[in-house]
């Protein structure tokens, strides 16, 4: 088992998760909701560790 491609395997099918959550979030949006802010956030996270990954596999 290759154990950097599970892990961005992971990232990958938790990043695809996060954007079907944030693409189905109910409307209208309030701007203080702190769980799509949360959704933002993680994806976020998971953009950069995914990112960190690729440039090491680069490297």
């Amino acid at each position: 088992m290759d154990i950097p491609q599970y892990i961005l395997d992971q990232l990958q099918a938790r990043l695809a998760e996060v954007n079907e959550e944030i693409r189905r979030y109910p409307q209208p949006i309030a701007r203080c909701d702190v769980q799509l802010g949360g959704l933002h956030e993680d994806r976020a996270r998971l953009n950069e560790a995914l990112r960190w990954i690729e440039e090491k596999r680069v490297s």
